[in-house]
């Protein structure tokens, strides 16, 4: 139903996301159509401690952790990436 109101189905080439770096998985979602991205920085990465600086850590869509791509949304739906960064 949400493909008649222009819903875009999400990206299953990101998954598994926790090896790709947020800003590939932002323009893999904004080439898709998504409008609404956030990335959020946990602020994590210690050098010498945390080697994954610009990893995904988790995508969420309106406050839902998700694990696959090919589900339906609108375009205009909350998806937040978090990631490990300084």
């Amino acid at each position: 139903m949400e493909v008649e109101y222009g819903g875009i189905r999400f990206p299953k080439e990101i998954f598994p996301y926790s090896e790709r770096n947020y800003e590939d998985v932002l323009i893999a979602l904004k080439n898709a159509g998504f409008q609404n991205v956030n990335c959020v920085n946990m602020h994590d990465v210690i050098v010498g401690i945390l080697q994954k600086p610009g990893k995904v850590e988790s995508i969420s869509v309106n406050g839902e952790t998700i694990t696959e791509g090919g589900k339906i949304y609108l375009p205009t739906v909350l998806i937040t990436i978090t990631y490990h960064g300084m």
